[in-house]
């Protein structure tokens, strides 16, 4: 099983936006995906904590966004991320 493939929903090198619904990055799970005016992709992701969430695949993909901002409230309770 080859993960990447699977993972980004990859079809003959670009994207199958209908591949994207349903897959889970860290606490969001897409529920809808659309291209932009720049051709790149957009998604609307339902968090594990039940808020909604907009933004690029990309930012997901890479895991530099991986919660709606719930997450902080966490690193903010613990006193910082040290």
């Amino acid at each position: 099983m080859v993960l990447g493939k699977l993972l980004i929903g990859i079809k003959m090198n670009r994207i199958d936006i209908a591949t994207l619904i349903g897959q889970q990055f860290s606490l969001l799970k897409i529920k809808e995906a659309w291209r932009n005016e720049n051709n790149g992709i957009m998604v609307k992701c339902l968090c594990d904590c039940g808020q909604q969430w907009t933004g690029t695949l990309n930012a997901i993909k890479t895991l530099k966004t991986q919660s709606c901002g719930c997450r902080w409230d966490i690193v903010r309770e613990r006193g910082g991320l040290g």
